[in-house]
Parts: C-alpha cells; structure tokens; sequence
C-alpha cells in the first residue's frame, strides 16, 4: 500500500516543518506480521548490527551473502530493545526466544514483509517530505542531481539520494546501492525529513522489481530514456522495460514527466496517458512521433521542448519553450544528452509550480556532476573527458557527444571495459559501438570482478571487425591504458575515459581496490603540463 500522496502545492515556498512526536511500538506491526508482538517503545529500525543503539529493533534477515541472525547477540550488545528475525519454516512463526532479557520473535518470510514494516514505521515521519522519483537506464542521476542543485538555488532545504550517494547542501555520505533496500532507505528518508522538506530519489529497476521503495508516494515522477542494460536480471528489454513502467503504475505522484526522446518513453507515455495521472512531456528532437504525443495525444497540453540549441566549447545555448512560457539559457553541460536531462529535470520543476524564467536561471548555475562528462586538461594538452557511461547506449551517447566538439583535425580516442560478473550480452555491442565512433580504441579493465579480465577484453573485441582491430589497443592495467592515451594524443584530440566516472575502487578478483580515476587523470594532466 501507498500511504501518502503530496499534492501539487500553490506556492513553491519552503514550508515550515514540524519535528513528529508519533511514538513507536512494535504493536504497531502486528497486523503486518500477523503476530502479537510486545508492546516495545523504539524509534528506528536496523539491517546493520553495527549501527544498533539503545532506541533500536534489530531486523535479522537471511540474505544471499550474510545471514543477519549470526549478529543477534552483537545487536543485543549494542542495546537493541527487540530482534525481529526470518524464521526457517512456517512453523517457527511467532516463535519467541530471549538473548540476555531481549525478545527475539521469529517471523515466517519476514525478508518479504520488510518493506511494509518499513512503510507503517517511517509513515507519520516523512509525511510532508516531497519526493521527487527518477528511473531510467541513463541520465537519471545527473536528472535527479540538477533538479536538487536547482532546487538550492530556489532557496529550498534540498537533499539527494542516489549513485552518488546521500547529499544534502554541505555533506555528501556513500551509499552501497543506488536506491537502497527498503529499511535503510525508510530511515535515510525519516532522518532527511527532519531537516529537509524535499528529496530526489533515483529509482533503480532493481528496486522497482524488488519493491525496496513499496509504500512511498511521490509528487513528481520522472522517466529518462530505456536502453540495454541488467538483462541477466531482467532477462530481456520487455521485463526491463515492465520494471521501470512500476513506478508510473504502481506508486502515487501527483504528475509524471516522460522523455519522448526515447521510443519506450512514447511507449509509456501512450500507457501513462491512459490514465488518469497528470502528465508533462519533453522533447529535443522534433518528430513525427513528438508532434502527436504534443499535439493531439496528450490531454493536459503540457509540455517542455527545445526550439534551439547552439553548441559551444563549454556548453550549450539553448531556446526552450513550455505551452505558456519560453526562456533562453546556457547549458554548461558536454552531449546532447544532457540537453535531454536538462529537460525532464527542469519539468519536474515546473510541476513544483516555479515558472520557466526562475528555472532557466537555476540552471545557468547548475554544475555538471563530478564522472559525468566531465572535463580535464589547458589548452595545450588534448581533452579528456570522464564518464560513468557503462552501457552500450551511454557509451554511444558518450562518443556521439565529444565528437560533436572535435575540430576537423582531431581524433577520438576511447578507453574503456565492461564489468565482470554482469550482463556479458552488451560486450560485444560496446565493442562495435567504441569501434564505429572512435579513431582510436583503448581496451582495458573495468570492475572484472571474480572474473578474468582478459577473457572480458576478448568478449568485447569480438563485436570489432578484424580491419577496425588495427586501431584496438589492449592495456589491462586501466592507468597504464590512460597514461598510453594521453601520450598518444595531440593537443586537438579528445580522449574519452568511460565506465568508472565518480567511483572511487577498482574491484579485481574480489577485492575492491583504492581508485579515483578523476584523481588519476587530474594528476596525469598536471603531470604532463
């Protein structure tokens, strides 16, 4: 169940919280674990014995890695108050044991019930936060992390949970997943509700398919684009692509914005549309197909499109018009990708009601996001260019992008691999696509995992054509590859860096390794100024 929906506000004012009293119970869970649970006054829920306090009830759940009940006595000893734990069989349910006077009472599929558990818990606290959800293959970190930027330039008390991590105005936390499981991200959300009154949310498939945000309900949802990606989870584009459409048909938002951009951004638009949700749709390529969605098919006659963009060294100039306002802007972001980003993000602010003329000056001073695109080297070196881009499609957009900023003289390099124990399908692609855009091809490791990286480089250079493997280089010591790059290229090449982006380890054989590429290639740069 969903428990609350923000409706579209008059004004966007902050507003004035107030710090919930709503006491806990765990009588408050009975009807959900269908079990008479003792009346224990708490105040937070907790995966990680570790972060266990006095004001705690420790969830043992058994997982694929770790087994949580291994930790109840940790839990205990760090002052848990009661452990819920999964029980082996439907026979243990509502069993109860002590560990040193604290109540342990087993719960039969208690891994599946966590996200309700979560929900009823954190309901009362983060009844007034805003959310504002973004799923999609690509752009939707740099989507929900320029409409939390812009919104602190709109003087709102902002936060940001997502690839990059947790993000407020001045602190920045890792997080191990893109959008947790659904206990931590219920009390990541109560803690940001005390102090902030507005979060962006990136929404995996993963959590999607696994309902890790199951009882949250969003003022704005938003969808980027759909491309090749976690099909050894989802097994192929239409189980990935059912994933996605969940958060448009199964959670609350008081309106949607879509990306027509994309043919299965117009394949749920035609599905959203349907209903009865309010929608807004954006374009920045003029269509066929884009004209129909704006023009006949879309019952709210709202959209946001571009009617200009002009590519400069640094950015772009863009005209952009809504059905009631235009506004011209500079974009200092790399591809035309980014225009597309920039425009589901700035929707959703104009279903936060700010007009399109406050937005667009938001947005002159939106920062692109530290391994998105992101720019290195003086005048006199060659350009490098660092991207996260990981999928065949974020690697085409990627090699589409600075080639649009290359001079007639200059050549493309790329350096890149593909993760290890992930879809093995997408190799061989990004093989091709690296090979049919690039003048110069760097193969290298990228996160192999447990497993070999040589036998990954040989699934990504079979998708490159004998004749093109004239051009491959393969360098597996991934700084190695970079530093080769950087002395092969002129000062009017662009190398671009993809697959790592903002990460911070390498991880090989099962360790993860210290590594900041950003670090690494600023470092390499200075070094050969």
């Amino acid at each position: 169940m969903n428990y609350r929906i923000t409706k579209k506000t008059q004004s966007p004012l902050p507003r004035v919280r107030e710090e919930s009293q709503v006491p806990k119970s765990l009588t408050m869970l009975n009807d959900i674990c269908q079990v008479n649970l003792p009346s224990i006054a708490f105040e937070h829920l907790h995966l990680d014995s570790r972060k266990v306090n006095n004001q705690s009830v420790f969830i043992a759940l058994k997982g694929a890695q770790f087994d949580g009940r291994n930790f109840i006595a940790k839990a205990v000893q760090q002052g848990a108050v009661a452990v819920l734990a999964d029980a082996d069989e439907s026979s243990q349910h509502g069993v109860r044991q002590t560990v040193n006077s604290v109540p342990v009472i087993f719960i039969w599929r208690l891994s599946h019930l966590q996200a309700d558990i979560a929900a009823c818990v954190s309901q009362a606290d983060i009844a007034e936060l805003a959310l504002i959800g973004v799923t999609g293959t690509n752009g939707k970190t740099t989507v929900a992390n320029m409409v939390f930027q812009a919104l602190l330039l709109l003087d709102r008390d902002a936060a940001y949970v997502g690839t990059l991590g947790v993000q407020t105005k001045h602190k920045l936390q890792p997080l191990l997943n893109t959008t947790p499981v659904a206990i931590e991200l219920h009390d990541l959300l109560t803690a940001i509700a005390k102090q902030q009154d507005v979060c962006c949310l990136e929404v995996s498939s993963h959590a999607l398919a696994e309902q890790r945000i199951k009882g949250l309900a969003f003022q704005v949802t938003a969808f980027t684009n759909l491309s090749h990606d976690h099909l050894d989870f989802h097994g192929d584009m239409q189980g990935y692509f059912a994933a996605k459409t969940k958060l448009f048909s199964d959670y609350e938002s008081a309106d949607v914005v879509i990306n027509l951009d994309c043919s299965w951004g117009q394949k749920l638009a035609h599905q959203v549309m349907s209903g009865a949700k309010s929608v807004r749709v954006v374009s920045r390529v003029a269509s066929d197909e884009n004209s129909y969605f704006l023009n006949q098919t879309n019952p709210h006659g709202r959209y946001l499109i571009v009617t200009q963009a002009d590519a400069k060294a640094d950015g772009f100039e863009l005209s952009i018009s809504s059905e009631s306002e235009t506004a011209s802007l500079f974009l200092p972001f790399y591809g035309d990708f980014n225009i597309e980003n920039a425009l589901v993000a700035m929707a959703c602010l104009l279903e936060m009601n700010y007009s399109l003329a406050d937005i667009a000056k938001a947005f002159a001073q939106v920062k692109p996001i530290a391994g998105r695109m992101e720019h290195f080297g003086k005048n006199s070196q060659p350009n490098v260019i660092v991207d996260f881009a990981h999928t065949p499609d974020g690697l085409e957009k990627a090699l589409v992008a600075c080639r649009r900023h290359l001079t007639e003289q200059g050549q493309l390099f790329v350096v890149f691999g593909c993760g290890g124990d992930r879809d093995t399908d997408k190799r061989p692609v990004m093989g091709q696509i690296a090979a049919k855009y690039a003048d110069k091809i760097f193969v290298t490791n990228d996160n192999s995992r447990s497993e070999s990286p040589e036998l990954i480089a040989k699934a990504i250079l079979k998708g490159i054509s004998d004749q093109d493997k004239q051009k491959v280089v393969v360098e597996l010591d991934r700084k190695l590859a970079i530093q080769s790059a950087v002395q092969a290229a002129q000062a009017q090449d662009i190398i671009l860096v993809a697959g790592k982006g903002h990460e911070t380890t390498q991880e090989i054989a099962g360790i993860k390794h210290a590594y900041n590429e950003r670090e690494y290639v600023q470092q390499l740069m200075e070094q050969a100024a």
